[in-house]
């Protein structure tokens, strides 16, 4: 998924103790019996990877904007240069990655400028729902008003204090339609409340706005990993498209970090090659770097 799609994914399981039975992976003893009886009785460990991947997805879904730390990736990436370099002198390749660093360091500072508006877009949508719900209730508070009024209710008001010296104030209600003939006469003409009448007030608005661009940025962080693609894929091995990372050539399950430009210098020893791979990964960055800035401007 990674390396053809530009999805992420993860793998979760537990490590091995003194008292765990034989590693059978590979082996005719890799079998349901075997989890059964020896791997995980009773399957708590199933359980236990299973709520962690639950509360994993909660996480993930009940965010305001996707928890994804570009930032940190953007870091990490700077040391998957260095590895490189060092891979380079290593091997006395000469290969200029000076223009692949600028990009790299372009990119971490536009994923800290994305970090402090998504900082204040939390702040600002925090206020925006204090706001709302303000609204909310003195418009809920304006009709019951106008309801009443039409009904023939009269308010009856009185106080008492409350805890804390606070002076608390009901309302008490007397229906005049249990006694019809007390009722006062009502304006059949009167206008109809409009309720647009607190459209000056309503935080609709900027609420809308605010969300807008959140929605934005988390659609930007999502497809982040994808901007990593590179539809010629890597020599060789052309299915695989991710130039951030990728299984070594000949190293089965170990990743190696920028494998096109890395295998250019440890296995094809080519500096030429090598030179067109810090293009690629150039443009890759950048692209990046495009994806990490918003279109919008902060609210402020």
């Amino acid at each position: 998924m990674l390396q053809r799609l530009g999805i992420a994914s993860t793998d979760m399981g537990f490590g091995t103790s003194l008292t765990d039975p034989v590693y059978h992976y590979h082996s005719i003893y890799d079998s349901q019996t075997y989890q059964e009886k020896y791997a995980d009785p009773g399957f708590q460990k199933h359980v236990a990877v299973a709520r962690h991947l639950g509360l994993m997805t909660l996480r993930i879904s009940e965010s305001l904007i996707l928890p994804i730390n570009t930032t940190h990736y953007s870091l990490e990436l700077l040391n998957y240069l260095q590895k490189v370099e060092n891979l380079a002198s290593a091997n006395t390749i000469d290969v200029d990655t000076s223009s692949l660093r600028s990009a790299l360091n372009k990119l971490v500072n536009a994923s800290l400028r994305l970090d402090t508006i998504k900082e204040r877009l939390s702040e600002q949508v925090e206020r925006a729902t204090e706001d709302r719900e303000k609204f909310v209730n003195a418009m809920l508070h304006e009709i019951k008003i106008w309801v009443n009024r039409k009904l023939g209710f009269r308010p009856k008001r009185f106080s008492f204090r409350g805890g804390e010296g606070q002076e608390k104030t009901f309302m008490e209600v007397e229906a005049f339609m249990l006694a019809p003939e007390h009722a006062p006469a009502l304006d059949l003409y009167e206008l109809s409340m409009d309720i647009n009448d607190l459209a000056d007030a309503t935080p609709e608005d900027e609420y809308s706005a605010i969300m807008s661009q959140i929605r934005e940025i988390s659609i930007r962080l999502g497809r982040f990993e994808q901007g990593f693609l590179s539809e010629t894929g890597i020599k060789d091995r052309e299915w695989y498209r991710h130039l951030g990372v990728a299984p070594g050539k000949w190293l089965g399950y170990g990743a190696t970090p920028f494998p096109a430009l890395s295998e250019a210098i440890t296995i094809e020893r080519n500096a030429t090659l090598a030179a067109i791979e810090v293009g690629r990964l150039v443009t890759v960055v950048e692209t990046l770097t495009s994806t990490l800035t918003p279109s919008m401007t902060l609210t402020p």
